[in-house]
């Protein structure tokens, strides 16, 4: 069944008697979503279908409303700003990044090195989710459905990244609002200046709309980002390598504030969170499938850039590293201890 019917179906099923009621007799409601993503994207495309099927399902009565390619800021300030401390915004569609504003400790889950497969990270984070749902609560926001990223690979410009000493005189971007990118960089200095003494690399922090202009300048010449995403967002068009072997994975949801919920009635609420929760499920499966696509379509245009033991392993040790440093005060020792548990 398609992701379509899918939920028209179940908005048909949950919301029967709240379609009786005509246009005329309910004032529009309007919910509105900022994003990173451009429309034309496969988060675009997902989130138009949705759209759709709330304003059908409900007969006008309720209208989904996108603002695509941040044109609402970035994820900080969506969420932080936007959606958090003002009414411009309703809900966000987001990385791990956005997310982290409302709850920290899920940005644990993209700690460096950590997951590399689907079934470790679902694992882990179906075994977070009740921290996750009290976390949110907490500041007043519901999350809708799931949106991930992709599965991350370092990839770059001009040269061939190899063990964490390759780095030295580039310049990798990491995202301007990640706090774990500054532990993970003090790691990989520590790690490669014990093994070329003159090592020296220069980290970019950067907003996700300025790394394509970074890349075609060189300012930026290593990224560490999913297949799909690079793809999506033109960047692919600038890199010439791609490690072959995963570094992370990237994760994102769709998140509304609970007050937004509370102004509908009790049908129209259960017609938002069913389908809502129906496309994030739909947008998780086709991220994941495109993903792998990108991912093998970049490895046979790109130069594949396949680690030696040696190599994998001296990444592990700047992972362990970093990590080492995110249990100082980022993220609680015990938090992330459990989630190395189940490392993989």
């Amino acid at each position: 069944m398609s992701m379509t019917r899918k939920i028209t179906s179940l908005a048909l099923a949950a919301t029967a008697a709240f379609l009786a009621v005509s246009p005329s007799q309910a004032d529009e409601k309007e919910i509105r979503f900022g994003t990173l993503a451009p429309k034309s994207s496969i988060w675009g495309k997902v989130f138009q279908i949705w759209q759709d099927a709330v304003a059908e399902q409900s007969q006008g009565a309720v209208k989904v409303t996108f603002y695509w390619s941040a044109s609402q800021g970035d994820e900080k300030t969506m969420v932080k700003d936007k959606m958090l401390g003002g009414s411009q915004l309703d809900g966000v569609a987001c990385t791990a990044v956005g997310l982290s504003q409302i709850w920290q400790p899920i940005l644990a889950l993209q700690s460096p090195g950590l997951f590399r497969t689907w079934s470790k990270l679902d694992a882990a984070r179906d075994g977070m989710k009740s921290q996750i749902v009290a976390g949110f609560a907490a500041k007043g926001v519901v999350q809708l459905g799931g949106g991930d990223v992709g599965v991350a690979h370092l990839m770059s410009k001009g040269f061939e990244v190899r063990g964490p000493e390759s780095l030295h005189g580039h310049s990798p971007y990491y995202w301007a609002d990640d706090p774990v990118a500054p532990h993970f960089y003090t790691a990989l200095k520590g790690y490669a200046s014990e093994k070329k003494s003159d090592f020296s690399v220069t980290q970019k922090g950067k907003q996700v709309p300025e790394v394509l202009h970074g890349l075609r300048t060189g300012d930026i010449d290593v990224i560490n980002v999913p297949a799909l995403a690079a793809q999506q967002l033109q960047w692919a068009k600038e890199i010439t390598h791609i490690v072959v072997q995963p570094s992370g994975i990237g994760i994102g949801a769709l998140v509304v504030k609970q007050s937004t919920l509370d102004k509908l009635t009790e049908d129209e609420k259960k017609l938002v969170l069913s389908t809502g929760g129906v496309a994030g499920a739909d947008l998780s499966a086709r991220v994941r499938k495109a993903d792998a696509s990108a991912f093998a379509k970049m490895k046979k245009e790109k130069t594949a850039v396949d680690l030696t033991d040696d190599e994998k392993a001296a990444w592990e040790k700047v992972f362990d590293r970093a990590r080492a440093k995110l249990k100082e005060g980022t993220f609680d020792a015990a938090l992330l201890s459990s989630l190395e548990a189940h490392k993989g």
